[in-house]
């Protein structure tokens, strides 16, 4: 069975060599270590961990005309400070692991299937 970041490389056809979180649930660290773990990957948070919404923020003032694209760019401060998430996992226990959560989603499907 392939593990998580082999599938993610396969259905976008990008090479994972990490990954930028964000919103509330990113302020969770044994979650993010978890991520960098499962992907075989490194995670990173950025200070502002908002930046969902920030991009809102970015679209809305570039379609109202108050500002370009390049000019926001210069803005993004937030972004240089990050706290990275290493993987710590070895290949056979990831792989292993996804083995059995590929197994546990199987096994719930059609579980509650219409009657």
């Amino acid at each position: 069975m392939k593990d998580v970041t082999t599938a993610m490389v396969n259905d976008s056809g990008v090479p994972l060599s990490s990954m930028r979180v964000d919103g509330g649930v990113a302020m969770s660290d044994p979650l993010l270590q978890a991520q960098a773990d499962l992907l075989g990957a490194n995670v990173e948070r950025p200070r502002n961990v908002e930046t969902t919404a920030l991009g809102a923020a970015y679209c809305a003032a570039v379609g109202a005309g108050v500002a370009t694209p390049a000019e926001l760019m210069g803005t993004r401060s937030s972004d240089v400070e990050v706290t990275t998430f290493l993987p710590e996992m070895d290949q056979a226990t990831r792989s292993k692991r996804s083995a059995r959560w590929k197994k546990a989603v199987d096994a719930s499907l059609g579980w509650a299937a219409d009657e």
